[in-house]
């Protein structure tokens, strides 16, 4: 009885995984036009907060950047930019763990890692690896460091829109229905 119970706990996991990242893949995919490079609004980044409802989300919510990031046209966006999700997710597991009492305080300090981290680690990505007009491999220190400062400061903008801005009021809400966030901490 015990392996049927884990069996069938596993299968759900996997199917929450798969959704997960189904969800998010369509709905950057809905949003292409938005969803990469310079300022980016990725709407499906909302579901990073449902790491802080459950942790059991973050496969689903890794997978899904991988799988939208495979089509992206940055090279190298699969690992660097999935890398910093996952960076996020990991954080967002700690907030959860320390401020899982207080759960408005740990949202929104949840939806500020996906800020940090795409900000930075993106940022640092789309300075090196595009060429907007300039010599790629010519450009002296001080024009990296100002590509670096735009591209980050873009990419953070973006991902404060839809993370604390769209996410935390959104998920406030969700939180609100106990049916809801019983399913939602069952799997």
């Amino acid at each position: 009885m015990k392996n049927a119970t884990q069996n069938t706990k596993f299968v759900r996991r996997l199917v929450l995984t798969g959704f997960v990242a189904a969800v998010y893949f369509v709905i950057t995919l809905l949003a292409y036009h938005m969803s990469y490079v310079g300022v980016q609004f990725r709407i499906a980044e909302v579901l990073n907060l449902l790491v802080f409802v459950n942790p059991a989300f973050a496969p689903g919510v890794v997978l899904g950047v991988l799988l939208s990031n495979i089509i992206s046209p940055i090279p190298f966006d699969w690992l660097i930019g999935t890398a910093s999700t996952g960076l996020a997710v990991v954080f967002i597991v700690g907030t959860r763990k320390i401020l899982g009492n207080a759960p408005r305080v740990g949202l929104l300090v949840s939806a500020i890692w996906p800020v940090i981290f795409s900000g930075i680690i993106v940022g640092l990505m789309l300075t090196f690896l595009t060429d907007f007009g300039l010599p790629f491999g010519f450009a002296d220190t001080e024009v990296y460091f100002v590509r670096f400062l735009a591209f980050t400061l873009s990419v953070m903008v973006g991902q404060f829109v839809v993370c604390v801005v769209i996410g935390v009021p959104l998920f406030c809400e969700l939180m609100k229905n106990e049916r809801l966030m019983k399913f939602l901490k069952e799997f």
